[in-house]
């Protein structure tokens, strides 16, 4: 029986395993994760149709992470499809830094554009947008950021600010694909087929922006992976990638996150996100994809040797680090896996020859853009979401001042809930866990709990051990990583992950019960 099967034959609501799950996340209604507020209803969706009507010559402004990548691939296949002279320029994450600029508006003026599009970026670019206006330019801002003040002087876009609007958790590509929907329903003019093209690329960047997923959100992401599985995915980018990367038939929403949505991000990080972009509108060559790949081999070897070389005091509330000679691209990276092995905040910043640059990851239960922005620093640029920020400071004493002060924060523990682990199977578990697919953000699988002996065990390159454990006359694999543990009885806390070598406990934390 697959895990389809098990939905339809069961009803989740009476099984105690899912309905903790659920609780967990405060769902207490399954249903509701499927209800939906779509489509918008934008306040000013006639001016974004008659700006759209009166240019013929379009320049689109992307950020260069998936988010963005999708976002100006979205954007761009819709414009090309009314006929427009379009473009899509995305800055050099070291040269340019993040959004629109004056040398990307530049880049559109010689192009001899006469509208610039953002997406994914430009709800904080005041000065930007007055400068392209004072060269003649119209503009129009589509984001899903939180603003730090005052808006920009033009027509934006933004859930976060459209009282007509109630779900506002959702990524810029999805902003723009909301945008594009509704700039055809109020043409009359649907065609399914190619908004659904846009709307698997709207569902991918809601994986990689880790948007909460429920209403929309989640029916987009379930219809993706459900395309994906039943080989009728219509973006040939995203199949190709799948096909070249996931050895799976039974591809899940996590899958694409820690399988896809990397080797997308690795353009932007270290070469040119247009690579990505071309990939998703219209250029699936195995040349393109082997060369998305290989930047994305070259992000992995860099973020692993910069890695290694992290020294954390463990003491810190909040990990703070500071890398010379780092590649800015991998800062991000560094911070969710710092955070993911010690599960506290984590910021990772290097300088570059005028400013000293940063991102920061957080807890699901710690709002990071918030604490930040009641901060009394001089920050030089600071934007993002609630789990992850980017910084830039000016000079070392605000960057020391901002490293010492954020010790003062109060994080709550990563874990605070968990299910002791009473069941017939690791087989069990996992069908039950799949039957609530996609699992992210908003549906997330609390870690088990169980006491027990240890046994079978191997060390692995010296830092990693594997061992099993007799459950229910049944013996499970477990693995701990850099972690070498001695035979006893331990306390732990873990997650059930199918691997290549089948299903295994990933353990987040194990403690040995003194005899």
């Amino acid at each position: 029986m697959n895990y389809i099967e098990y939905v339809c034959e069961n009803r989740i609501v009476n099984d105690d395993l899912l309905n903790k799950i659920l609780n967990y996340n405060n769902i207490f209604d399954l249903d509701l994760l499927n209800k939906t507020s779509y489509p918008y209803d934008y306040e000013h969706i006639n001016d974004f149709i008659n700006m759209i009507d009166k240019h013929k010559n379009i320049s689109i402004i992307g950020d260069y992470d998936c988010d963005g990548i999708c976002a100006t691939s979205i954007m761009y296949l819709f414009l090309k499809r009314l006929g427009k002279e379009v473009d899509y320029i995305i800055g050099n994450r070291a040269l340019d830094g993040y959004g629109i600029n004056e040398n990307l508006i530049n880049q559109a003026i010689k192009n001899n554009s006469k509208l610039i599009i953002t997406v994914d970026n430009g709800i904080n670019a005041i000065e930007e947008v007055n400068y392209a206006k004072s060269k003649g330019l119209d503009i129009i801002i589509t984001d899903h950021h939180l603003s730090t003040g005052s808006f920009p002087n033009c027509l934006i876009f933004n859930p976060h600010y459209e009282s007509n609007i109630k779900l506002k958790e959702v990524c810029g590509a999805f902003v723009a694909f909301s945008l594009v929907h509704s700039y055809f329903r109020h043409k009359n003019s649907v065609d399914k087929l190619f908004l659904t093209n846009l709307y698997e690329l709207s569902a991918l960047a809601t994986i990689a922006d880790v948007m909460p997923l429920y209403d929309i959100n989640r029916i987009i992401v379930s219809n993706l992976v459900k395309s994906i599985n039943y080989k009728k995915i219509i973006n040939k980018g995203i199949k190709k990638l799948c096909d070249k990367l996931i050895n799976s038939n039974d591809i899940t929403a996590m899958d694409l996150s820690f399988q896809i949505v990397p080797v997308i991000n690795a353009s932007g990080r270290l070469d040119d996100a247009s690579f990505v972009v071309n990939l998703f509108t219209g250029n699936e060559s195995d040349e393109l994809i082997n060369e998305v790949i290989k930047i994305n081999e070259k992000r992995k070897n860099l973020t692993n040797e910069a890695f290694s070389n992290i020294r954390l005091d463990l003491n810190e509330n909040i990990h703070v680090c500071l890398i010379e000679d780092i590649n800015e691209g991998l800062l991000g990276i560094l911070s969710g896996k710092i955070l993911n092995m010690t599960k506290k905040p984590t910021f990772v910043f290097t300088t570059t020859s005028d400013l000293i640059k940063g991102s920061g990851r957080s807890l699901e239960n710690f709002d990071l853009h918030n604490k930040i922005s009641s901060m009394d620093i001089n920050f030089n640029s600071f934007g993002g979401h609630k789990r992850a920020v980017g910084i830039s400071f000016t000079n070392m004493d605000d960057f020391n001042k901002f490293k010492k002060e954020v010790q003062y924060f109060e994080v709550p523990d990563a874990v605070t809930y968990y299910i002791t682990y009473n069941y017939k199977s690791f087989d069990e578990v996992y069908m039950k866990i799949r039957s609530l697919e996609p699992i992210g953000e908003g549906l997330k699988i609390p870690y088990f709990y169980i006491e027990g002996s240890i046994k079978d065990i191997k060390v692995i390159n010296g830092k990693h051990t594997s061992f099993r454990m007799l459950i229910n006359n049944k013996f499970e694999r477990f693995i701990v990583y850099n972690m070498v543990v001695e035979s006893g009885l331990y306390r732990l806390l873990f997650e059930i992950k199918n691997t290549n070598y089948g299903l295994q406990a990933n353990v987040y934390k194990m403690a040995r019960i003194e005899d």
